[in-house]
């Protein structure tokens, strides 16, 4: 794609890169680390898929750190108000994350810079 009317997907990827600069998450004035923000878009995934996500199943991702630390993860991001861990209905040894209202809003401000991206 070299014509001067067509946007090649790295110049679009490029593009939309720059407009989500301004959209990232920084609870308490901190910005989230990378290993937070992905465990924040898996939980974010499920959620958009309507999959329940239990807390045992993020803790099994071993390529993110061993279970210590993404408990630690886990536990600031819902200290920060960005998930919430639920007890399922009828056994209460099963906690599943839940994303809350700032992360899907937080999603939707993704969204919106990719529309955004793909208009310009």
């Amino acid at each position: 794609m070299t014509s001067m009317d067509t946007v090649s997907g790295a110049q679009l990827y490029i593009r939309f890169l720059k407009l989500v600069q301004g959209v990232q998450i920084s609870p308490n004035g901190k910005d989230l680390t990378p290993p937070e923000m992905h465990l924040l878009e898996d939980v974010a995934l499920r959620h958009f898929e309507a999959r329940p996500y239990t807390v045992s199943e993020a803790l099994a991702l071993q390529h993110q750190g061993s279970p210590a630390t993404l408990h630690k993860r886990l536990k600031r991001l819902r200290d920060w108000g960005l998930l919430r861990f639920e007890q399922h209905p009828s056994d209460h040894r099963t906690k599943y994350l839940a994303a809350t209202p700032l992360t899907i809003a937080h999603f939707e401000r993704m969204s919106d810079a990719m529309a955004l991206a793909l208009k310009s």
